[in-house]
């Protein structure tokens, strides 16, 4: 009835929790068979028709959904992205960013500000050579 053993592993699994909530309901006026096979049926008609009604509302993740600004089309799956940082690299950013301040504040202040400097004037010279290329 399923195609896919995915789906039909996660219909038998909710076939067992629907089983194991209604066995107080179950009377005995048939097997426990048959009832649990006229649960199985439901489920998989169940979700053959979810599938169904979904099916058509789906949208392939590498569709062009219109034009950006320079005429480039613009797909789906690139506005999906966050272009921003994960919540590890910000943590990972900010831990990094507290151990450098700390060994700063060690530093005597006529060489902490010289230091400082010559980090500025590396980075500025980094990104320069950056735009250059």
């Amino acid at each position: 009835m399923l195609q896919d053993s995915t789906d039909a592993a996660d219909l038998t699994q909710e076939v067992f929790v629907k089983v194991f909530r209604g066995i107080g309901g179950f009377h005995g006026e048939s097997s426990l068979r048959t009832w649990i096979y006229r649960i199985a049926l439901r489920e998989a008609s169940n979700q053959r028709r979810w599938w169904m009604r979904h099916k058509m509302q789906e949208v392939p993740i590498d569709q062009e959904i219109g034009n950006g600004s320079c005429g480039t089309p613009v797909i789906l799956r690139d506005t999906l992205v966050d272009p921003g940082e994960s919540p590890y690299e910000v943590a990972a950013h900010e831990e990094t960013r507290r151990i450098v301040e700390q060994a700063l504040r060690q530093v005597p202040e006529p060489y902490r500000t010289t230091l400082i400097c010559a980090i500025l004037k590396a980075l500025f010279t980094k990104k320069w050579r950056r735009c250059k290329e």
